[in-house]
């Protein structure tokens, strides 16, 4: 029986050293690849990574471009030339409007005093148009208010806009449409164009005005 089992085991540990002998040729068969130098890609992956960097625009604020880029060194230059172009400049929106003159630039918002907007409105650079002696908005205010939220002190939606008011090229407020009626908006009150329109007053006081107006007609 001792017989057996030595040649039993001579056997096993035999076809493990064959095995083992075997290995080193199927190692030497692959290629060792860098890491991270094959990434699986959807087609529409392919498309986007070969889109052309977008240039530089007045809304772009530093954050990656339309191809998903970081902005470069010159990018942010550009950025920083286009800024400083614009400060104390008077802003017009499409139709001449004045709307105030810049007074300082925080990332992607333009501050706007001396106007009719009470003492300090802000701006989303992505308005902004060309810039020469004035500082040109995109649209007409009334296109570019339109249909925006409104959101009261607090963050609460207050309704949209429907209607600029206007007394020749002056503008006086806003008609705003709300689920239950409509409510005026006086321009001292909005602090901040952007997404959405926002209000430095709470809703509260916004009703409190326009029962006031209603009862002074």
């Amino acid at each position: 029986m001792a017989g057996k089992d030595g040649k039993s085991k001579g056997k096993t540990e035999g076809a493990k050293g064959r095995k083992q002998e075997k290995e080193p040729e199927a190692d030497e068969a692959r290629v060792k690849l860098p890491a991270g130098s094959i990434q699986l890609r959807s087609k529409r992956d392919r498309e986007w990574l070969s889109a052309p960097p977008a240039a530089p625009s007045g809304g772009a604020g530093g954050k990656a471009g339309a191809a998903g880029r970081l902005p470069t060194i010159g990018d942010l230059e550009a950025l920083r030339k286009r800024d400083r172009a614009m400060m104390g400049k008077r802003m017009v929106d499409g139709e001449g409007l004045e709307l105030g003159f810049v007074d300082a630039i925080h990332g992607e918002n333009i501050t706007v005093g001396e106007g009719p907007f009470g003492d300090w409105l802000k701006i989303n650079r992505s308005y902004v148009g060309d810039i020469g002696d004035e500082v040109h908005l995109l649209e007409p205010l009334q296109d570019l208010l339109e249909d925006l939220e409104v959101v009261d002190s607090k963050g609460r939606s207050v309704g949209r806009v429907r209607e600029v008011v206007a007394t020749g090229d002056v503008v006086d407020g806003l008609v705003v449409e709300t689920e239950a009626d409509e409510l005026y908006v006086l321009l001292e009150d909005i602090c901040c164009i952007g997404g959405n329109l926002s209000l430095d007053i709470p809703y509260e006081k916004l009703l409190k005005q326009e029962a006031n107006r209603k009862k002074g007609r």
